[in-house]
């Protein structure tokens, strides 16, 4: 493989692919199961390597979770990914977070009650962020109909003051106020739900 130039000398001892496509080459050669089994050994050797760090690394580990498939366990590929979602949401990334969550609410069990509210409220979050205010809605009362199953009365009472303040300052396009300006509306309220 070094010879003909598909692997290089990374250290002794130590090699790595020529370039990406001979990665993805050798890679699609692999059964399922294999690449699964890949993937899973990645995710436990990143989060046993970041130790206490593995929540700033969660959308690499979470990654590697989910792209193990059914050999990793769900709930903890979901965490993973609920962990990369808010982590992309301090940022900014809005559509990373709306596709982060999707996937982890896909993955997470439905006794999770408490975890799927909250992975509703960051949805919502995102979509304010995007300008996606009916969405938003949306998600925040499908968020409150699962903080009522919890008899979460503080968080329901938060969220209901998010959509009320939003409903107050209408609807960005009839009022001028994009994105931003509906985020900055929110972000006093961000605190209370999270």
């Amino acid at each position: 493989a070094t010879r003909g130039h598909f692997l290089v000398a990374a250290m002794k001892e130590t090699y790595r692919f020529a370039h990406e496509l001979v990665r993805q080459r050798v890679i699609a050669q692999l059964p399922l199961p294999r690449l699964q089994a890949y993937h899973l050994a990645v995710a436990d050797t990143l989060e046993r390597v970041y130790g206490k760090g593995a929540p700033d690394h969660a959308s690499e580990i979470g990654y590697h979770l989910y792209q193990a498939g059914t050999a990793a366990d769900p709930l903890r590929t979901a965490t993973f990914l609920a962990q990369a979602a808010t982590n992309a949401l301090h940022v900014g990334a809005f559509e990373e977070v709306l596709r982060l969550v999707d996937s982890a609410i896909q993955l997470m069990p439905a006794e999770k009650t408490r975890e799927r509210a909250e992975a509703l409220a960051m949805r919502a979050h995102a979509l304010v962020g995007l300008g996606k205010i009916d969405d938003a809605k949306a998600a925040w009362r499908g968020a409150i109909e699962r903080y009522e199953e919890l008899g979460d009365v503080k968080t329901v009472s938060a969220l209901h003051r998010q959509i009320a303040h939003l409903e107050a300052h209408g609807d960005h396009e009839s009022n001028g106020a994009g994105p931003a300006e509906q985020r900055a509306a929110v972000e006093p309220e961000l605190s209370a739900s999270s």
